[in-house]
């Protein structure tokens, strides 16, 4: 929501979809933003089931610098795994 200025741009922008999730809300499910903590915790475990050592290692590196999530997602998207 960030590139909207308030609120009311945001429901303007998007008012057919909002329309259509008002009236069928029952045949939607509502997902909870997870927590840093645990999106870290899913990082963690996906690098510990990487069979390649080089991805693993600069995986791991990523996690204890600034802006794991930053930079994890960027190492993924740009290696052969991707």
């Amino acid at each position: 929501m960030s590139q909207f200025i308030d609120k009311d741009d945001f429901k303007e922008a998007f008012s057919d979809s909002l329309e259509k999730v008002e009236k069928y809300k029952t045949d939607f499910i509502k997902i909870e933003t997870l927590e840093s903590f645990e999106s870290f915790k899913i990082m963690e475990l996906f690098i510990e089931q990487l069979s390649d050592q080089n991805l693993k290692s600069e995986l791991e590196n990523v996690l204890v610098n600034k802006k794991p999530f930053q930079n994890f997602k960027h190492k993924i998207d740009h290696s052969e795994f991707r």
